[in-house]
Parts: C-alpha cells; structure tokens; sequence
C-alpha cells in the first residue's frame, strides 16, 4: 500500500504515557510486566510465526510503525523540549487507571500487538464509517468534518476513520492485515485470526478494553483517525461528548492544516519532516492553537471559552508525564498557552466573524511561540 510508504502518525495518545502518573508502586508492577512481555524467551501461545509475520510487518513499513524506541533516540537534549514540572494526575488519568485493572500477564503481552494491528486496520478501512461502539459519536464526528472543511477550506478532502477495540475480535479484519502488509498466506494469516479470537476467551479485558482504540492521529493520507476508547474516556470524566469530538477532531484537522502547507511554512515535503523534540513539539501547540481558535471562533466551534477550557485541561495532560517520550506534546503550561492564544485571537479579530487564513494564523504562532514556552 502507497499509504505505508509516507511517514503517517504526527500525533498518536500512547497509553504508556498515563504510567508514570500512577502510584510508584504500580508503576513499577506495570513496566515489570511490560518488561516480562517484550522479553524474546516468552513463547507467543497464537502462532508459532507470529514474530516472523511482526518482523515482516515492521521491516516493510518501519517509516509507519514508529515505537517510542524510534523515537527515543531523537532525545538527545530532551531538556530543550521540556520542562519536568510536577505531574499531577487527572480525572482521565483516573478512567484509565480503571481500565488497566483487570489486565493479566497475557494481556500485557498482547497489548502493544493488538493496538498496531488495531491501527492498521483502522486506517486501511473502506467501509461505511462509524464512531462509537454503536454509533452513537457518528452524528456528532459528520457535523464537525463538514464545519471543519468548511473552516480551513483545504484542497484536499480529509478522510474521518474510525477505530473500534472490537476490531481485534473481527476474524477478517484481523486476518487482512496480516494478509496485506505482511504478505503473509491466507491460510496463516487467518489461523492467526482464530488464534487471537480463541485467545480474547480467556482474557477480561480483550476485545473490548476501550485502551485497543484510545487513539488519535492525523496522517499525510490525508486521513484522520479517531478511537472509540479515547472519546468514550475524556466523556467518562464528565466532559459533554459534543465538545468532546469537537476537540480531539479539531486538533487532528490542525495537523491536516500544516501537512497541506508543510513545504511553505517548514521548507520540507509533510513525509520529510523532522521528527526531532522540538519540530515535535511545535507542530503539536500550533495545532492546540488552532484548534482553540476553530473551536471558539463564531463561525466554528462557537463554543464560549469555559467549556472549552474545561476539556483542554483533560487533554493537556495526555502526554505530560512521561518526559522522555517522543510523543511529549508540551508541557500543559505550554499547551494552555497556545489555547489561550487561539481564543484571543479569535475573539479579538476585526470584523466580528473573519475568518484568517492559515497562512496569517501560522505567522501569528511563529510570533508568539517564544512566550507560549516560557
């Protein structure tokens, strides 16, 4: 697929970076498990060519697959992205907390496997979309693509997909992933279908654990993918589900906005962009800014600023505990900065509903992005 071919994921929320928020006590519990799960003597029970079909998928789509091991080695002064302040724990990081609770040692095995798989598939996806274990997110995910496109006026048309923790319990979806990027036979790849079916018998968390689609990213594609476990997260916490998509979608069409200008503004192809800390890190405020600004913007969002603020402070502490992850969106100082400027900007704009261009917008960031550091 051609689509494998372009460095896709520039924001995905990673599960591990809820861990370091927990009590020491279980974080060290939960990183020995992870450790015992990685470890290469464990005998994978779903097929014994399982780590050759994995090694076949990563081989020939490394440029897609990026594990926080890829990423670490970008940290080389990771003090210039980030400012360790105290991690403080919040309500998602509570909802998460639970949903790791009944996992087993399998589970934990499975886990890293099972979410890649989970993307794939949710990427490569052509059937009719929906968002939401029953759908009920659809509606609201039609209405924000159609303002969305409306808003930025981009040239290309950005695909929506979903993503569905009971995909992992769909025997043809999981087996056409191994099917298509692994070239693996049919009749292999769906004895691995069944495996992995038989295996979610025994475990209480799989297929269902929302933590398969807590997940978020924009591609080149352009695509969009949207997981149900991570809106049916930020919701559980008591943040309505319309401001709730309206957000996360938001933030992802921000990325969209800068692939599509990527060679004006960063002087770079969007598949040929940094993947340093700081390019990291600068790509992700602008897109809380421009997500603040669509969001309260009178012919966006037209959400007034408390309930805005209110889900950005559960979005902002996504990432902002693990200091040495690649994934680090900005301290939440530094994210509620960029917000603030969104809102202020649209606010303040003459005449009251003009909508600036991409071009103006990313120029007032640049201006400002030395004081949303500090």
């Amino acid at each position: 697929m051609h689509t494998l071919k372009i460095r896709t994921i520039i924001t995905v929320v990673i599960l591990g970076l809820f861990v370091s928020c927990r009590k020491e006590n279980n974080k060290d519990t939960v990183e020995h498990l992870f450790t015992q799960a990685s470890d290469a003597s464990v005998v994978n029970p779903i097929h014994p060519k399982w780590n050759i079909f994995l090694s076949r998928i990563k081989a020939k789509n490394a440029s897609f697959l990026k594990t926080d091991e890829y990423y670490k080695k970008y940290f080389t002064s990771p003090d210039k992205a980030i400012d360790p302040t105290t991690c403080n724990a919040s309500a998602l990081n509570k909802i998460v907390e639970g949903y790791f609770k009944d996992f087993k040692f399998w589970d934990y095995v499975l886990f890293s496997d099972y979410v890649w798989i989970n993307q794939l598939s949710a990427i490569t996806d052509r059937s009719t979309q929906y968002f939401g274990q029953s759908g009920q997110y659809t509606h609201l995910v039609t209405k924000y693509q159609r303002k969305l496109q409306s808003f930025w006026n981009l040239k290309n048309y950005i695909q929506v997909n979903g993503e569905h923790s009971e995909t992992l319990g769909n025997r043809d979806k999981i087996a056409q992933v191994f099917i298509q990027f692994s070239g693996t036979a049919p009749v292999d790849a769906y004895y691995v279908a069944d495996q992995i079916i038989a295996m979610n018998k025994d475990s209480k968390v799989f297929p269902h654990s929302p933590l398969l689609s807590f997940d978020g990213f924009a591609t080149t594609k352009p695509l969009i993918v949207l997981g149900d476990g991570l809106i049916e997260a930020v919701t559980a916490t008591g943040v309505t589900d319309d401001i709730v998509v309206a957000g996360l979608l938001s933030h992802e069409w921000g990325h969209e906005v800068q692939f599509e200008n990527s060679k004006k503004w960063f002087g770079v192809n969007a598949d040929d962009r940094p993947f340093t800390p700081e390019f990291s890190r600068q790509m992700e405020l602008e897109a809380d800014f421009f997500s603040s600004y669509f969001l309260t913007h009178k012919r966006g969002g037209t959400y007034n600023w408390k309930g805005v603020a209110q889900f950005n402070e559960l979005f902002f502490n996504i990432g902002d505990c693990d200091f040495t992850s690649a994934d680090h969106h900005g301290t939440p100082a530094q994210r509620r900065n960029s917000a603030d400027l969104g809102y202020t900007v649209a606010s303040s704009t003459r005449p009251k509903g003009h909508i600036l261009t991409a071009d103006q917008l990313h120029a007032i960031f640049m201006k400002n992005l030395p004081s949303l550091l500090k």
